[in-house]
């Protein structure tokens, strides 16, 4: 899903949107399994310092990833180099022509691109 952000970022912000993404997502990952595991494992609870066990964490920082999933699925557009290769072509035109307007640039899309 980056490499779909970044197409539909203006290539002057393409660098700071990948290296925030990344750093931005790394880190609320730490946080959140850091809070999960303080969560759950308690050493005055049981003396093996394992309330639910590892399974029941596993589990749990799943659910990040399963939201992503979902989201992604419905909210992201198709790329158009994918619609291209599965010979999607006018399809593929129109992707390319929604990302020129995203990104400020519809003047610069040659007309009649098929």
């Amino acid at each position: 899903s980056l490499s779909t952000t970044l197409e539909t970022c203006p290539s002057k912000e393409r660098g700071k949107v990948a290296i925030a993404v990344g750093g931005f997502s790394s880190a609320v990952g730490r946080v959140f399994v850091a809070l999960l595991a303080s969560a759950l494992y308690d050493p005055s609870y049981n003396p093996q310092y394992s309330r639910f066990g590892w399974r029941v964490c596993l589990l749990l920082c799943t659910i990040p990833g399963v939201i992503a999933l979902v989201l992604g699925l419905y909210v992201l557009a198709e790329s158009p180099r994918f619609l291209l290769v599965w010979g999607r072509k006018e399809e593929a035109s129109q992707a390319l022509r929604n990302l020129a307007l995203k990104n400020g640039k519809a003047d610069q899309f040659p007309e009649g691109t098929e």
